[in-house]
């Protein structure tokens, strides 16, 4: 992993998407969430509404990987993508986020007010992150605080895009592995596999390869 991200935990992005597309996708998921009357559902973020596996937002997590391969210097695996918009009144509690967020990547697709996103590296440092359509925050979202104060604007829509590291710790999450396994037996009311180590990407025997 690139040493910016290793000591920081975090690093700005700026134009990760064009101003043009960023207002375009923001547009398509509120159109979409107005349609639909998607309610403010997520209990960690009162106010706001929220979306998993949006198409467009999928596209944008499948379209990026080797753009973000190279931000990282090491080849990534998609897990997920998310969506949100936040209303008036809307705030984020200091959280970090689960393991599928190794490598997190917030891209903001408009609002009518800016609103300050802060990171908390360690104890005793908050940088406070402004970000314009089309910029992004890359962040290492299973180990760095992050949360935001109380908006004061109307709206303000964020496109999630979740990976993992091809020989990370948590590569088993690929594709959200992880969490579809446990959402299916909570359904099928079985217990969970267990396993008897934690997964070392680096042991597989992959002839050819490059190490």
């Amino acid at each position: 992993m690139i040493t910016v991200l290793e000591e920081s935990k975090f690093m700005v992005a700026r134009e990760f998407l064009s101003q043009k597309d960023a207002q375009w996708i923001g547009e398509d998921f509120r159109k979409f969430c107005k349609k639909n009357k998607i309610k403010s559902n997520d209990d960690d973020v009162p106010n706001s509404q929220s979306v998993a596996g949006y198409y467009t937002f999928i596209e944008q997590l499948c379209l990026n990987v080797n753009r973000v391969t190279h931000y990282v210097e090491e080849i990534v695996l998609p897990t997920y993508a998310y969506g949100r918009n936040y209303f008036k009144g809307s705030s984020l509690s200091p959280h970090v986020d689960r393991d599928s967020c190794e490598i997190s990547i917030s891209v903001h697709l408009g609002g009518n007010e800016d609103w300050t996103i802060w990171m908390k590296p360690n104890e005793t440092t908050r940088v406070p992150i402004e970000l314009f359509p089309g910029d992004a925050i890359i962040y290492i979202g299973n180990e760095i605080v992050h949360y935001r104060e109380e908006y004061k604007g109307e709206y303000y829509t964020q496109m999630f895009l979740h990976y993992v590291r091809s020989r990370g710790p948590h590569a088993n999450h690929y594709f959200d592995n992880v969490m579809r396994e446990e959402s299916l037996c909570k359904k099928l009311g079985v217990e969970k596999p267990k396993r008897s180590k934690k997964l070392d990407p680096l042991s597989y025997d992959m002839k050819g390869v490059p190490r």
